[in-house]
C-alpha cells in the first residue's frame, strides 16, 4: 500500500497551488466573504426598523389557581423595557384578573365553556397553575379572531422572559422562596378551538392560598410542547438544515472538480506521462487531500469575514449580530457543543468528504473520452443525491427528534451521517456514543473503499473504451482479486 501511494506529495502540491489559483475558486470565495461582511450588518439595520412593531392585543384576563394572589403584579410587565431603554410594546395591555370560583370547572367542561370570546376580541386569557415545583402557563386566545398565532407567540414569549420579574414582585425573596422563583416555568400557548382535553379540576386549589404547600388545576396538552421548546426546536431545525445545505454544496463542488480533473488528464497525454512515474493511487490520495486543505482555506477565510462581519456591525449598528443570526447561535440550541462533539463533528465531516472524494476518483476513472463527462459525473451525483435525500426526508419528517430505527440507520451509514449527524451532535438530537459509533463506521467504510479503489484503479486508469458502468467496475475488482489469488498460488 506504501509504494501505490509514492509520489502522491507531488499531486498534492501541484494540484493545491492549481486549485488554489483556479478563478472558480477565488471568484466564489470572494463573493462568500463579501456577502457575509456586507449582509451582516444590512440584515442588523433591517431588523432595527422591523423592531417598532405593535401588538393587536389590548386585554389579558387572568384567571390565577396557584393560590399566591399572582394577577395582580402582571403589571410588572408594563415597566420592562427593550435593550435599547425604550417602552415595550405591550405596555398599554390591560391586565384583569377573573373571579375563579365563578367559571365553569365543570368535569366534562372543555375551554370553550370556560372561557368565552366576543366576536372579533383582542383579549386573551392567562391560566397559571403551579404544580410539580413549577409554574404552568396557558395563553389562550381565539384563532378565529382578529388576533394572530405570531402575535399571540410574541407574547407568550415576553410572558415567559419575565415571568420571575412577577414572582419577584410577588414575594419578598427569602431562603425558602428562591426554589420557587428559579423553578423551570412552562409557558404554552394554544387556540381554544385547538384544544380538545378536558380540564383536571382540583377543587381545594383556593381554598389552601396559605398552606405552605401550593395546589393548582392544571391543564396541560400531553400532544404540545412548551413555547421555548417549539422556539427552540425550529432554531435547531434551521440549524440542521442550513449545515446539510452547506455540506451537500461542498460536497458537490470538490467532488465534481476531483472527477472532472481525472476524466480531463485520462483523456489527454497528463496521465500517461504521470504515471510513468507516479502510482495511479497516488494521483487519488494527492488530489483527495489536496481539496481537502482548499475547502479548510476557504472555510478559514469564511471565518475571518464572519468576525469582521461582527467588527463592522458592531462599528454601524452598536450590536454584534443581528437578533435573528443571534437566536440561531444561541449557546441554549447548542446544549450539547462541547470539545468531544464538535471533534467527532469535524471527524465525520473530513471521514465523509474522503468517502464521496473516492467516488468522485472512480466516477472519474470510468470514464475516457470527454465526450462522456457528463456520464461519468453523474454515478457520483446520483449517490450523492440519495444520501442526501434521504437525509433531507428525515429532517423535514422531524424523525430526527424522535427515537427510530430511520433516524439511527440516517446518523451511522456513511453515505447519509456525513449531512445529518454533526449537526445532530451539536444540538442534542444524538449522543456521544452513537457518534462515535458513526465515526468507526465512517472509518471501517472509507479504509474498505480505499482496499477497493486501490485494487480497481490502476486497471480504469488504463481502460479506455465505454463509459464504465458499476457492474463493470464490480467485475475488474473480482478479476484482479482472483489474479492475485493465481500469482500468490
Amino acid at each position: 500500500m506504501k509504494n501505490s501511494i509514492k509520489g502522491w506529495k507531488d499531486i498534492f502540491s501541484f494540484t493545491f497551488i492549481q486549485g488554489i489559483k483556479a478563478k472558480s475558486i477565488i471568484i466564489s470565495t470572494v463573493i462568500m466573504c463579501v456577502i457575509i461582511i456586507a449582509g451582516v450588518p444590512i440584515a442588523s439595520l433591517i431588523g432595527g426598523k422591523s423592531e417598532t412593531k405593535k401588538t393587536s392585543i389590548e386585554e389579558v384576563c387572568i384567571a390565577d389557581m396557584t393560590g399566591i394572589k399572582i394577577a395582580k403584579d402582571f403589571d410588572v410587565l408594563k415597566n420592562v423595557k427593550n435593550d435599547d431603554e425604550t417602552e415595550n410594546m405591550y405596555s398599554k395591555i390591560k391586565y384583569t384578573e377573573l373571579d375563579t370560583q365563578k367559571l365553569n370547572f365543570d368535569e366534562n367542561a372543555g375551554l370553550k365553556d370556560i372561557y368565552k370570546f366576543d366576536k372579533d376580541s383582542k383579549k386573551v386569557y392567562l391560566q397559571i397553575t403551579y404544580l410539580e415545583d413549577s409554574f404552568d402557563v396557558e395563553v389562550i386566545y381565539d384563532g378565529n379572531g382578529k388576533l394572530e398565532y405570531d402575535d399571540v407567540d410574541n407574547y407568550s414569549n415576553f410572558v415567559s422572559d419575565n415571568f420571575q420579574k412577577i414572582l419577584m414582585k410577588n414575594m419578598s425573596v427569602a431562603d425558602k422562596d428562591v426554589e420557587i422563583v428559579n423553578s423551570v416555568n412552562t409557558i404554552n400557548y394554544c387556540d381554544i378551538d385547538s384544544v380538545k382535553d378536558e380540564i383536571d379540576n382540583n377543587k381545594d386549589a383556593s381554598s389552601n392560598a396559605s398552606d405552605d404547600k401550593l395546589n393548582a388545576d392544571k391543564l396541560k396538552d400531553d400532544n404540545s410542547l412548551s413555547n421555548a421548546d417549539k422556539k427552540h426546536s425550529k432554531a435547531k431545525y434551521n440549524i440542521l438544515y442550513t449545515m446539510l445545505m452547506v455540506t451537500l454544496f461542498i460536497l458537490t463542488f470538490c467532488g465534481e472538480r476531483i472527477a472532472m480533473s481525472i476524466i480531463t488528464e485520462k483523456s489527454s497525454k497528463v496521465m500517461e506521462y504521470l504515471m510513468t512515474s507516479i502510482k495511479p493511487m497516488a494521483i487519488v490520495v494527492g488530489k483527495v487531500l489536496a481539496n481537502l486543505l482548499i475547502i479548510v482555506v476557504q472555510v478559514g477565510l469564511i471565518a475571518i469575514s464572519f468576525l469582521t462581519a461582527i467588527f463592522v456591525n458592531t462599528s454601524i449598528t452598536g450590536e454584534k449580530l443581528p437578533e435573528s443570526i443571534s437566536n440561531i447561535l444561541s449557546r441554549s440550541n447548542f446544549d450539547s457543543a462541547n470539545i468531544l462533539t464538535i471533534l467527532i463533528s469535524i471527524l465525520l465531516l473530513i471521514g465523509g468528504f474522503i468517502l464521496f472524494s473516492l467516488i468522485a476518483a472512480l466516477a472519474g476513472a470510468s470514464v475516457s473520452k470527454m465526450e462522456e463527462m457528463s456520464e461519468g459525473v453523474k454515478m457520483f451525483t446520483f449517490i450523492l443525491i440519495i444520501g442526501a435525500y434521504i437525509a433531507i426526508f428525515v429532517l423535514s419528517s422531524n424523525t430526527y427528534e424522535k427515537t427510530s430505527m430511520l433516524k439511527y440507520a440516517t446518523m451511522l451509514v456513511p453515505l447519509t451521517s456525513v449531512f445529518l449527524a454533526p449537526g445532530a451532535l451539536l444540538t442534542g438530537y444524538l449522543s456521544v456514543g452513537l457518534g462515535v459509533l458513526s465515526v468507526l463506521i465512517m472509518i471501517v467504510s472509507n479504509i474498505l473503499l480505499v482496499r477497493f479503489v486501490a485494487d480497481v484503479y490502476e486497471s480504469m486508469i488504463y481502460y479506455n473504451g465505454t463509459h464504465l458502468k458499476l457492474k463493470d467496475i464490480i467485475g475488474i475488482s473480482k478479476q484482479n482479486r482472483n489474479g492475485s489469488k493465481r500469482r500468490a498460488k
